[in-house]
């Protein structure tokens, strides 16, 4: 496995033992194998952890564990404290977008600092399968759907290729001590969702299915490129900007066939999801306008105008009070007040009990 690794490494140009490396470390399993697969390597690295304090007493013992590792294998060891619940409810995310970023932005002001050349992170082939799932599930376009990618800006993934068994098979020959992250088990997030649950279930269908799905990942790679190449020529042709803002031409996007494809691909940098209601909205009444966190799209008489917004300041909450009948930002909502009870099917309806409502009512982001 180790020349395995090790090839992977020279094919795919990821490192070489001249490069300085620093290897994202949280203590549980996979990290601490790449540990020892890097040491074995011979390759130049030092550590780095972040402490999220999302598991109080459990998350300091990750970090007193790696600092003994650091010592016994004469490494260096960077630590950061983070007050991720603090920077999720400032930033209004969920907890795990919050680590996510506060980790890769400290990680890579350390290769900044430290002189290294790349993050190393231990995501392994399992990870790659779960990743690709998530985003089928949530809407990604094909570029979610190449799993993850095993090289982005100064981040390498040396093990992508690697099965999980074969990480816990050298983890027992070699009695390697690691941390146990007993929230692997709960169901309550997306992924360990479809670790715990909806994997078992494909691979009684097909026993095979990571592999499968790798492989569809590749294709929808070799698929992507080809998509974008056509993507960047339409653009080019369709997409104008004017100063601060961005204008499609709806004569000239219309004509493209499939044109939901199309729009979806060239709103997608502008954080539009809403292609279905744009597309209906085309030949309406011009005026219509549509927001994502941080644009809004105006769909005029000749053209489709993009421009940028301040969300933060724009939008922090949106009161809806009781004589209002309709809203056009964060987004659409039309409200009318109805006798009879009939409980409608349609995904983009709700019916609520009129005399239990307080006005003025509140939209805001989602909080946990």
């Amino acid at each position: 496995m180790i020349e395995e690794i090790e090839d992977y490494i020279k094919i795919n140009n990821l490192f070489s033992k001249e490069d300085k490396l620093i290897l994202a470390i949280s203590g549980g399993r996979d990290s601490v194998f790449l540990m020892y697969i890097l040491l074995e390597l011979g390759m130049k690295f030092e550590l780095a952890h972040c402490n999220f304090q999302l598991r109080g007493e459990e998350s300091d013992k990750d970090e007193e564990f790696i600092k003994m590792l650091a010592r016994q294998h004469n490494l260096k060891l960077y630590s950061r404290l983070f007050n991720t619940q603090e920077y999720a409810q400032e930033q209004n995310i969920s907890i795990q977008m919050s680590a996510r970023y506060l980790r890769y932005n400290w990680l890579n002001n350390l290769l900044v600092l430290q002189n290294a050349n790349y993050i190393v992170t231990a995501h392994h082939k399992k990870d790659s399968v779960e990743t690709f799932l998530i985003n089928l599930i949530r809407g990604s376009g094909i570029s979610g759907l190449m799993g993850i990618p095993l090289k982005i800006d100064n981040v390498r993934r040396p093990i992508l290729n690697i099965d999980r068994k074969e990480i816990d098979k050298y983890i027992t020959i070699n009695n390697i001590e690691y941390r146990e992250d007993k929230s692997n088990q709960s169901v309550k997030y997306i992924r360990n969702k479809i670790r715990h649950n909806i994997l078992p279930i494909m691979k009684e269908i097909n026993p095979n299915i990571e592999n499968t799905i790798l492989k569809e990942s590749a294709i929808f790679k070799d698929v992507k490129k080809i998509v974008s190449d056509d993507i960047d020529l339409v653009k080019k042709e369709i997409l104008l900007q004017r100063g601060d803002a961005f204008y499609i031409n709806i004569k000239k996007i219309t004509t493209l066939n499939p044109l939901r494809f199309y729009l979806f691909e060239i709103l997608k940098p502008f954080g539009f999801k809403t292609i279905d209601l744009i597309i209906n909205s085309l030949n309406s009444e011009s005026g219509k306008c549509f927001y994502s966190l941080t644009h809004r799209l105006i769909i005029d008489r000749k053209d489709i105008i993009i421009t940028n917004i301040s969300y933060n300041n724009h939008y922090a909450k949106k009161r809806i009070y009781r004589e209002d009948n309709k809203i056009i930002f964060p987004f659409h909502m039309k409200f009318s007040v109805k006798e009879e009870i009939l409980v409608s099917k349609k995904e983009n309806t709700a019916e609520l009990d009129y005399d239990k409502l307080i006005f003025p009512l509140t939209i805001r982001k989602w909080k946990e």
